[in-house]
C-alpha cells in the first residue's frame, strides 16, 4: 500500500496544473470565476487607460453618425457656436453649422499616450490627429444692429473651411477629493492644450464684407477701389484667424467635456477606488 501511494503521489506530480485546478496567488487574484456550462472559468481584463480613451473616442464618433441629419463622413458640432466682434470692420462674426470631416481611410484620431503619475496623482494623455478638415457656416452682423433687433439679418453670408495636419490634444486630470469627512472623489480638474499643427491653412469664400475703411473712405476712381480691396482682404484674413482659434478653443472644450467621465473613472481606478454603475 505504501508503495502505491508513492506511485500515486509521483503520478500527481508530473500532471499539468490546470487538470488539478491549481492555480498560482497572483491567477486567483487576477481571475474571475465564472459560471458555465462546460464549467471554464473566465479572465476580466485589467482596463487600460489607452483603450478607455479609444472607446471614449469611437463612442462620441458613433453618437454624432447616428443623429438624423448626419450628412456624410463628419463629426457634427450641433449646438455650439463661434462669436467674435472684428477690429477690421464694424460687425459681428457668428460661425454655425461646424463639422469635423472624417477621414475615409483612417481613424480621425490616435491615443498617443496615456500615463498616470501616482507622485503627482496626474493623469497625462495627448491625442494625435494626423488630419482635421472642419467647414463651417459665417454669418456677419452690424454690431449695433444685433442688439437692438429681436430678428436681426445678417450683412453677409459665406462659408469657412479650414485643414489642419498633426495637430494634437494635451489633457491633464487630477482628483478633486471630498472634504476629509467624506471619502470619495468628487469630480476632477482639467487643464487642456491644443497642441499646435505642423501645416494649417483656413479659407474664407463667398464673403463679400465692407470694412471700416471703406466706410470712411472719400476718394474716388482707382483710390477707393484700391482702398475697398485692401479693407476687404484685412477683414477676410480677420475672419480667417478668428476660425482658426475659435476652433482649437472649441475642440478642447467639446473633447474635455466628452472625455470627461472616462478620465474621471480612470484616475478613480488608479487611486484603488472601485467603478461601479447602479442599475
Amino acid at each position: 500500500m505504501l508503495f502505491e501511494a508513492w506511485i500515486l503521489f509521483l503520478l500527481a506530480m508530473t500532471l499539468p496544473d490546470a487538470i488539478l485546478g491549481i492555480t498560482t496567488s497572483q491567477q486567483s487574484l487576477s481571475a474571475v470565476s465564472a459560471s458555465s456550462k462546460d464549467g471554464r472559468t473566465a479572465r476580466k481584463p485589467r482596463e487600460n487607460c489607452r483603450s478607455a480613451i479609444e472607446s471614449a473616442m469611437d463612442l462620441i464618433s458613433k453618437r454624432n453618425i447616428q443623429q438624423p441629419n448626419f450628412n456624410g463622413s463628419f463629426l457634427d458640432l450641433a449646438g455650439y457656436a463661434l462669436h467674435q466682434p472684428l477690429r477690421s470692420a464694424p460687425f459681428d462674426m457668428y460661425v454655425t453649422e461646424m463639422r469635423i470631416k472624417m477621414p475615409a481611410q483612417a481613424v480621425w484620431f490616435e491615443v498617443e499616450h496615456c500615463h498616470w503619475e501616482p507622485h503627482k496623482r496626474t493623469l497625462e494623455t495627448r491625442l494625435g490627429f494626423s488630419e482635421l478638415s472642419v467647414t463651417g457656416a459665417v454669418k456677419l452682423y452690424e454690431g449695433d444692429f444685433i442688439k437692438n433687433t429681436p430678428h436681426p439679418l445678417p450683412t453677409d453670408v459665406c462659408n469657412v473651411t479650414m485643414r489642419m495636419k498633426r495637430a494634437g490634444l494635451q489633457i491633464s486630470a487630477q482628483p478633486r477629493v471630498l472634504s476629509s469627512s467624506n471619502r470619495g472623489i468628487a469630480d476632477i480638474a482639467m487643464d487642456s492644450q491644443f497642441l499646435q499643427p505642423e501645416f494649417v491653412s483656413v479659407y474664407v469664400y463667398g464673403c463679400h464684407p465692407p470694412g471700416r475703411e471703406h466706410r470712411e473712405e472719400t476718394v474716388i476712381g482707382e483710390k477707393q477701389n484700391s482702398a475697398k480691396n485692401r479693407a476687404t482682404e484685412d477683414t477676410t484674413q480677420e475672419m480667417e484667424q478668428v476660425f482658426l482659434k475659435g476652433i482649437q478653443s472649441l475642440l478642447k472644450t467639446y473633447l474635455g467635456k466628452q472625455l470627461q467621465q472616462t478620465l474621471k473613472n480612470i484616475v478613480m481606478r488608479n487611486m484603488g477606488y472601485t467603478v461601479s454603475y447602479g442599475r
